[in-house]
Parts: structure tokens; C-alpha cells; sequence
């Protein structure tokens, strides 16, 4: 079945997920239409991608290229789907693509944007576990937002940052057992545990009470 726009503004996100598992074509024209169309229908087409990709990754994953593009696009949305698509298809990622974008997915953690980089640092851990050979620089990029400067309607945010901070936190905590730093990973905990956003500093207390010797 060929996909337009309009066809995809008609479908619910179920059925247009049903549809795309099982047609190859279809899949295509919906990828082609989240990349280069227009208007909120791109937004459906993320949504559906973004349900494949955990359902069935490998298909989704003919796609990685096209998905990871996303990760430089003006549109904030878009971007964060694609953010959560390309983390999430790490495990399914044979030929290593991933190594191509590697440096703008790190990139989005100091893009002053917290979204962009609280969404990359709590789904870091999917491309540590994925690649351990990539560990050592996504702990080191992580670790960095400690420095980070992040903006909230034009002016610089702490509460941002201690955001991003946290993120960072919750993929520690997934793949701590398998770091290389874990000296460093248990320093900012230590001096995240102090920060008065109380939602940062309990995962940091969390992360010190299990690993904390």
C-alpha cells in the first residue's frame, strides 16, 4: 500500500503501525514522509517508528540513517524522537552505524537545549550496553554536563543543568557494574548528592548506596 500524507493523517497510530510491520512500501513512504513532509503528520510517523523500532528493530533498523539525520533537525520534536530511536536501536546495530553520528549524539548533551540533553543521557546507557568498547567517551560526555550551560527562555538555568545532571545519573546506574570510571562516576554522585534539586540528588544518593564501598 503507497503512504501520502493524507493516508497517514487518516490512519490512528495502531493501525498505521500495523500497517508498516507488514508492508515494506509502506514502511518506506512513512520514512519518507517524517524526514521531508510537512505538519503534525510527521509527528505520527516518529511515534509509529519509534513503536517499530521496539517491537520489531530490525526493521526499523534499514532505516537508521534516515532516523539519525533527524538528530541535527530544527524541529524540537522530531529531534527527540530521533534521539530516542537511534539509543534504542543501538542493540540491533551490526553494521556499526552508529559510529558515524557518534559525535553529534554526544554533541546534543552541550547543545544548551536540556531536553535534547536529558533525553540523550537517560538512553546513554543503551548504546553503552550495546558497544562496552564506547563506555569510556560516553561516561566522559556524560560526566561533562556537570559543566554544561543550559538556557530557559533565554537565560542560563541551574535547574536545567541539575536536570541534565540526573539523566546522567539514571544511565550511570545502569551500566556502573561495566565502567571503566567508576572513581569518576562515584565523585559526581558524590558532589550531585549536595544539589538542591531534590529529584537529582536522590538518584545520586540511590547510586552511592548501592556502589559506594
Amino acid at each position: 500500500m503507497a503512504l501520502d500524507e493524507k493516508k497517514v493523517k487518516d490512519l490512528t497510530e495502531d493501525e498505521l503501525l500495523k500497517l508498516i510491520s507488514g508492508d515494506p512500501a509502506a514502511l518506506s513512504d512513512m520514512v519518507g514522509i517524517m524526514v521531508n513532509g510537512k505538519g503534525a503528520v510527521r509527528f505520527k510517523c516518529d511515534k509509529a517508528l519509534r513503536r517499530l523500532a521496539e517491537k520489531e528493530p530490525d526493521l526499523a533498523y534499514a532505516y537508521f540513517d534516515e532516523i539519525a539525520s533527524l538528530l541535527v533537525s530544527d524541529n524540537s520534536f522530531l529531534r527527540w524522537g530521533a534521539i530516542l530511536t537511534v539509543s534504542g536501536l543501538a542493540a540491533a546495530d551490526a553494521e556499526r552505524k552508529i559510529d558515524r553520528y557518534l559525535d553529534t549524539w554526544l554533541a546534543l548533551l552541550d547543545s544548551g537545549h536540556v531536553v535534547d540533553s536529558a533525553n540523550m543521557a537517560g538512553n546513554a546507557w543503551k548504546v553503552v550496553k550495546a558497544r562496552p568498547d564506547l563506555e569510556p567517551v560516553v561516561t566522559e560526555a556524560l560526566l561533562s554536563v556537570e559543566n554544561s550551560t543550559y538556557y530557559y527562555k533565554g537565560e542560563v538555568s541551574e535547574e536545567c543543568r541539575l536536570v541534565a545532571m540526573g539523566a546522567a545519573l539514571q544511565s550511570f546506574m545502569e551500566y556502573f557494574h561495566d565502567s571503566s570510571m567508576k572513581a569518576e562516576i562515584l565523585a559526581f554522585a558524590n558532589r550531585v548528592a549536595l544539589c538542591p534539586r531534590k529529584k537529582t540528588s536522590s538518584l545520586a544518593l540511590k547510586l552511592l548506596g548501592r556502589y559506594e564501598k
